[in-house]
């Protein structure tokens, strides 16, 4: 026998997943990237800190001179090894970001439908996930 009150969060569980696939519907978009075997790759990282323990990892691929794929990576240095805190991608025709609190949500960020919105939506995705770091910089400073 199913109590009421798990039956009211499995309901709204059903709920926001629903909800969630549909905003996803809404936000993807046609854009498919060419295979990156054919692409030029290009990575590298900018701290978020003085110290050097928060920084975003950015990788890129570009074809004919544009940028036609990336992946953000916000990392923290734990100890000695780095670990991923939160990622941008832009695979299924939308940018978006997997948060920090569920890796395995998305938050959309740009719907891509020509590799012109992949420069618009880089830039949108690398202020957002700045925005993320900071937020994390400056909790670490005042604990």
């Amino acid at each position: 026998m199913v109590r009421r009150e798990q039956q009211r969060r499995r309901n709204e569980r059903r709920a926001a997943k629903d909800s969630l696939l549909r905003l996803t519907d809404q936000t993807r978009g046609t854009y498919l990237p060419p295979d990156r075997q054919e692409c030029f790759a290009k990575g590298y990282y900018e701290t978020l800190d003085d110290s050097n323990t928060l920084r975003i990892e950015t990788r890129i691929w570009r074809s004919e001179k544009r940028l036609v794929d990336f992946v953000l990576i916000l990392r923290a240095l734990d100890w000695d090894e780095w670990t991923t805190i939160a990622r941008v991608d832009c695979c299924w025709g939308f940018c978006h970001l997997h948060p920090p609190e569920d890796e395995s949500r998305h938050e959309p960020i740009a719907r891509l439908d020509s590799v012109d919105d992949v420069e618009r939506a880089f830039r949108l995705a690398h202020q957002r996930l700045t925005e993320v770091g900071y937020r994390i910089r400056d909790r670490r400073e005042d604990a």
